[in-house]
């Protein structure tokens, strides 16, 4: 048995013998990953407990109030129809018929662009606002039989066991314990039940910051979602219903601090002689909001009786736009995972299970971080030699038809992730 001591409020604290509930399964947060899991599992038939040391609200906005936005490629958006969250935001989303990469070759911007009309769809996916997405799957959490959400709620101890871990909660000045077959860490890049168990991480600074927030222009975007290559980072604009996009501005820390500064008007003027007039007029609707970037991936993805998923297990810079796609990509091969073992009589939170679900993520988890840092350190860089490679790089890529069509795949629904499930 694992037994695992932590000091709580001064002292070391012991889980209680007498445990109040037993679920099949427990997960830690209740972000959008945590969420879409504890909604799918539930649904899958398995007794679900969600702990979430804050408040859910499922308050759906009248209208978008900040630009913090994913593009959710079609693969990724599978998790969040069969749950029935899709439907409850589609007046908030956009589709993305176009990703167009911009980038300088001999002083000019050039162009590359890959149209999902190329491989016979109609979008790659849709670009799904992050309020009305968590407001969403919350209203579907407190609706589904078989999940029990403990808000304001933190874990305290963790034991694993066999044929169960137990885990302490303090809830409202109360403690209590819970055992679960398994238990999901997905309480985000700072999980403290990663640190709990003692998973050591890789992580990457870049001493970058992204702004994100939504603007209204002139020109339609035409559900093209555009990349600007810039100096210190790129400049995205991803299409919003009503013509708005999404801004993701990436500079580095310094600059980024600096244009937080700015009043409305000056960002805006910035903002327009960095966007070439590509969406004419530009007018900022939305507070700015700056997020400091870093990539990570946890050493390994489980302990004994305990699985990371999510930000928990891998997070990444907003280049690629591969964050809660990954994410969701966990969610859906660790629910097959866990209903194929549960089929055939299979200890869930089992050792064996774990590192088969483990084995499955891998190779699109280490992918995905080495090519983003790769990616991330390639834009930076600003000489000319270094600017006219990147512009060849997608001269290559746009007029290679099979390599071209390839990559566009991988991007929409990964290969890795059919063979896994």
């Amino acid at each position: 048995m694992v037994n695992i001591l932590i000091q709580y409020r001064g002292l070391f604290v012991r889980p209680k013998e007498k445990v109040s509930k037993k679920f099949d399964v427990v997960i830690i947060g209740a972000g959008a990953v945590g969420l879409t899991a504890s909604i799918n599992l539930a649904q899958a038939g398995f007794s679900v407990g969600l702990i979430e040391r804050g408040t859910l609200n499922d308050m759906m906005p009248d209208v978008l109030e900040d630009g913090h936005t994913t593009a959710l490629m079609s693969g990724s958006l599978k998790p969040l129809r069969e749950i029935g969250a899709l439907s409850l935001i589609e007046k908030f989303t956009q589709p993305m018929d176009v990703l167009r990469i911009m980038s300088e070759k001999d002083g000019q911007l050039i162009p590359a662009d890959f149209k999902a009309s190329e491989l016979g769809k109609k979008s790659f996916g849709l670009n799904v606002p992050q309020t009305p997405l968590r407001a969403a799957l919350t209203q579907r959490a407190t609706k589904t039989e078989g999940l029990e959400i403990f808000e304001q709620a933190c874990v305290t101890h963790f034991t694993a066991g066999d044929p169960d871990a137990v885990i302490e909660i303090e809830q409202g000045g109360k403690i209590f314990s819970v055992s679960a077959k398994l238990v999901i860490a997905a309480d985000g890049r700072r999980s403290s039940m990663r640190d709990m168990v003692e998973i050591e991480i890789d992580e990457r600074i870049y001493g970058q910051k992204a702004l994100t927030f939504m603007v209204e222009h002139t020109k339609p975007h035409e559900n093209i979602s555009t990349e600007i290559h810039k100096k210190g980072g790129p400049l995205t604009f991803v299409p919003l219903p009503n013509n708005c996009s999404a801004v993701v501005w990436v500079h580095l820390e310094d600059e980024a601090d600096n244009l937080l500064k700015l009043k409305k008007q000056e960002l805006e003027a910035k903002l327009q002689d960095q966007s070439n007039g590509i969406l004419g007029r530009l007018s900022v609707k939305t507070s700015v909001r700056a997020w400091p970037l870093s990539s990570l991936k946890a050493k390994t993805l489980h302990a004994p009786r305990l699985v990371l998923i999510g930000e928990t297990a891998h997070a990444f810079s907003p280049v690629g736009a591969q964050g809660l796609n990954l994410s969701l990509r966990d969610v859906e091969v660790l629910t097959s995972t866990l209903l194929k073992a549960a089929k055939l009589g299979q200890d869930i939170g089992g050792s064996v299970i774990l590192e088969s679900y483990a084995k499955s993520r891998r190779l699109d988890m280490e992918g995905r971080f080495y090519g983003v840092d790769f990616l991330n350190k390639l834009i930076r860089r600003d000489s000319p030699l270094e600017k006219d490679m990147r512009g060849l790089g997608l001269d290559v890529v746009s007029n290679i038809s099979p390599l071209k069509h390839y990559l566009m795949r991988e991007g929409m629904s990964p290969q890795i992730d059919k063979e896994a499930i």
